[in-house]
């Protein structure tokens, strides 16, 4: 029965070995032609079974074959396969197995896209300090309304006179003459902003690092795989940021300097901060902006990475002297 539906089956996809064979069968007949011949009927069966030369009947049967193949076609046993022809199951070992990849395309964040818009380190927290501080007000509006909706719901007002009320109360808190253009961004808005890129970019590159660090002692990093980035910084948490651990606790130093903020090496954030501390230095060469960029970030493979940065600038220059010689 399983070659029968084997043959009648042109869906599924067979291994080699029985994909050949059902291929010649096809070639040199009709699939319907093929007929199946229950077990007490097939004499084939004798062979693996034996045979007792005293039953005529058997003996009849190995030597003749079954008794319908004697009649026309029209007489022979009918069958029908009862499963279905698509149908087969997992751990049929002539089936192949069919990898099913289907293409996920996820959202992109917030982050994501101010990053992707800004080419400057200074315009892009401003940016998100802005977003932030939007975030935050529109945040507090809703939690507002809320409440106020709350409290008119017990006067027995309907819906819509609840509406309305909320509405005016609202309109009546807003401060006069207050817009985005006269507005000043807080440090602290801003000291934030600066915090959420890092902490994003972080969980960009070092998701799996995070978990352990956040599941074990501080200052043990021996939980961290050694192919790890980070398993030779001693990686501490510290307000949800991962920062460079070390002997440095009772130095005199700033704390930034002592444990400076790790970031990745292939990332848009380092790539604005690295061209910040450049121009912040005066456009000064690899010693000096290491230094610079030391006392706060610890970017994996800097020395590579600034080599890079300023030998894109020198083509610039060079490209820009070779203009005014012409």
């Amino acid at each position: 029965m399983c070659v029968l539906r084997y043959i009648n089956n042109d869906v599924t996809r067979y291994k080699t070995f029985v994909a050949n064979r059902l291929s010649v069968i096809r070639e040199g007949s009709n699939v319907n032609q093929w007929n199946y011949v229950s077990t007490k009927d097939n004499p084939a069966d004798i062979a693996s079974r034996g045979l007792n030369v005293d039953d005529p009947v058997q003996l009849d049967k190995w030597i003749n074959g079954p008794d319908f193949l004697w009649r026309q076609s029209e007489g022979w046993p009918g069958f029908t396969l009862t499963h279905n022809m698509d149908h087969h199951e997992d751990n049929d070992p002539e089936v192949k197995k069919v990898a099913h990849a289907a293409t996920v395309q996820e959202e992109a964040s917030v982050i994501d896209k101010l990053v992707k818009r800004f080419s400057s380190w200074s315009k892009l927290k401003r940016i998100t300090a802005w977003v932030l501080l939007f975030a935050q007000k529109a945040r507090g509006l809703v939690i507002r309304r809320k409440k106020l909706r709350e409290q008119m719901k017990s006067t027995g007002h309907t819906t819509t006179d609840i509406d309305n009320v909320v509405d005016i109360r609202m309109k009546e808190s807003r401060v006069p003459g207050v817009s985005v253009n006269n507005l000043i961004l807080p440090l602290g808005v801003i000291e934030d902003a600066e915090k959420s890129l890092y902490i994003h970019e972080q969980h960009q590159h070092f998701a799996e690092e995070i978990q352990v660090l956040l599941h074990i002692p501080e200052g043990h990093h021996g939980h961290l795989k050694k192919g790890s980035p980070l398993y030779k910084l001693n990686p501490i948490m510290v307000d949800g940021l991962v920062r460079v651990g070390g002997r440095l606790e009772r130095a005199e130093m700033q704390f930034d300097a002592k444990h400076p903020i790790i970031l990745p090496r292939n990332s848009p954030i380092s790539s604005l901060i690295l061209e910040e501390t450049h121009r912040s230095v005066g456009h000064c060469g690899r010693s000096s902006m290491l230094a610079k960029l030391q006392q706060r970030y610890w970017i994996i493979g800097a020395n590579q990475c600034i080599r890079k940065l300023l030998a894109v600038i020198l083509c610039s220059i060079y490209s820009y002297w070779m203009l005014f010689e012409w």
